[in-house]
């Protein structure tokens, strides 16, 4: 499964036993399973049981910032953090997230900063799937009351608070909108009774997911048109060959620099090699300077990472340009791996690249998206039975991608992240 899940909601509502009862479940057909709590057990998440306990004096403000903190460092452990195991193919469990701070002290302090904050760090993973258990606030008193004779409550469990709180939790999620997968589950009744309700949403509302997403590169990530024309021209010039207009020019994005040369220009392999020979000769210095990677990419790369996908580059352009390309505008430690051809290689055809990372993760072809801006990129993917993703802001043809026949397609970087993980940036 591999999915990061977090339960929610009062407390009385039973979480810790239903994130126990889901653990044993999910174990229980081979699932691997890591559960964390919070606060948590580092010296912020101790520090926030004492004021949580009314042992320690804190306003709003510092517990929302200090849940911040305990946070990124659960995420962020590299041994036993969130992110470690879902990058180890653990499904995650997690009794209390984010949602809290917006619940409880994103109505106290103001519940703008504390979404901006959290929805702006990219290093805090983000859910799957959300289980909100919902009970009348008597009710969590009551089993409150039973469960701890003799201990002390905290501070937010009184009736008053209870009805608050849950009053926010409501008006946060439905605020929150698709930008997360949140199920209510009723949990009244019996434990057996909540734990099936849980098991039903589990089933029903986490879809098969990707595990490696591969994007190609120009057209995709970056626009290079700019540093690609001009190298095109160099060459041309340089060979003596009138350059063609814009439109042809277009057509080099995508498929290999040598087959573009003999589709436009006929010849033999010797000068559809001496071409790109001087093309490099450009573009190696100068060319591959004048990119400009597509507005959101950077963040659409690390939310998906942090939720938990392996990210790869998969393209036709020699790997030499395109990680060099990738360090010069700080995107390159985004990127798991990169698929693509050394100098000494012409590849128009990416199936290869894709086999190639879908062995190197160890994934299947179900667990794998293909993100391009042409047919090249389409047919690659359907040739290696992986599912595809069109975007549209790059150097296809008007109806190019659905004629190729991708599966999804994407409008912006932003659409990107909707189309692979259904929930909104």
């Amino acid at each position: 499964m591999n999915a990061f899940i977090v339960l929610e909601g009062l407390d009385g509502t039973g979480k810790s036993t239903q994130l126990r009862l889901l653990a044993e479940a999910l174990r229980s057909k081979g699932e691997r399973v890591f559960c964390d709590t919070e606060p948590t057990a580092a010296e912020t998440g101790k520090l926030l049981r004492r004021i949580l306990a009314g042992e320690v004096e804190s306003s709003a403000w510092g517990k929302a910032a200090l849940f911040f903190a305990d946070r990124v460092n659960q995420n962020t452990d590299p041994e036993n953090g969130i992110r470690r195991h879902l990058l180890d193919g653990d499904t995650v469990l997690l009794d209390r997230y984010y949602f809290s701070t917006f619940a409880y002290q994103g109505y106290e302090t103001s519940l703008d900063w504390t979404m901006d904050l959290h929805y702006g760090c990219p290093v805090l993973a983000r859910p799957d799937l959300v289980l909100f258990l919902t009970m009348e606030p008597e009710a969590c008193l009551r089993r409150i009351t039973e469960h701890r004779t003799g201990q002390q409550r905290e501070i937010y469990e009184t009736a008053e608070q209870l009805t608050r709180v849950r009053a926010q939790f409501h008006s946060m999620f439905e605020a929150l909108g698709r930008r997360e997968n949140i199920v209510l589950i009723d949990a009244a009744g019996t434990v057996e009774e909540v734990h099936a309700r849980i098991m039903e949403a589990v089933e029903t509302r986490l879809n098969p997911k990707k595990k490696l997403v591969l994007f190609d590169f120009d057209g995709t990530l970056a626009d290079n048109s700019e540093g690609i024309f001009n190298s095109i021209r160099y060459a041309l010039g340089k060979m003596e060959i009138p350059v063609p207009d814009g439109a042809v020019l277009r057509t080099f994005i995508g498929p290999s620099l040598f087959d573009s040369f003999r589709r436009v220009f006929g010849g033999s392999d010797a000068e559809a090699e001496r071409f790109v020979t001087l093309y490099r000769e450009y573009f190696a210095p100068t060319g591959k300077n004048q990119a400009r990677i597509y507005p959101g990419i950077p963040r659409v790369l690390q939310a998906l990472r942090a939720d938990g996908y392996r990210v790869a580059v998969c393209s036709s352009k020699p790997i030499e340009f395109v990680t060099s390309i990738a360090k010069n505008k700080g995107i390159h430690d985004l990127f798991d791996a990169f698929f693509c051809p050394g100098f000494a290689m012409s590849a128009s055809d990416k199936t290869g690249f894709i086999r190639e990372g879908m062995r190197h993760f160890g994934v299947t072809q179900e667990e794998t998206l293909m993100i391009g801006d042409t047919r090249f990129d389409i047919e690659a993917a359907k040739n290696a039975g992986v599912q595809s993703l069109g975007v549209r802001y790059g150097f296809a043809a008007e109806n190019e991608l659905e004629t190729a026949g991708a599966d999804l397609f994407a409008d912006d970087a932003a659409g990107i992240y909707e189309a692979v993980t259904g929930k909104t940036l």
